[in-house]
């Protein structure tokens, strides 16, 4: 989703600075050279959080990247009469955020 929109929104920029004047593109070259900077200029708030580049490494920005390990365990409800059913529990064991565990 995020990688998508990413896209877009660098699509979109560069579609702005050619119909502003900002911009030439007469092969086809300036448009994805300029479409990859204007990607690695954009920030939002994505399916993941905040989303935010670092431009001189063209990558994304490790204060903006959080994800969890977790462990998903299955709890044994109810009884014989009425039949055995399970709910699932999700536990944190680590989280990733702002560059560090």
């Amino acid at each position: 989703y995020d990688s998508v929109v990413a896209t877009v929104l660098g699509a979109c920029a560069v579609r702005k600075n050619i119909l502003d004047g900002n911009h030439h593109d007469n092969n086809g070259d300036d448009f994805h050279f300029g479409h990859v900077d204007e990607i690695f200029a954009t920030s939002f708030r994505g399916a993941s959080g905040n989303v935010t580049f670092d431009r001189p490494r063209k990558s994304r920005d490790v204060d903006s990247v959080e994800f969890a390990i977790a462990n998903v365990r299955p709890r044994k409800l109810g009884d014989k009469s009425v039949g055995h059913f399970y709910r699932y529990e999700v536990v944190i064991t680590s989280k990733y955020s702002a560059g560090a565990w």
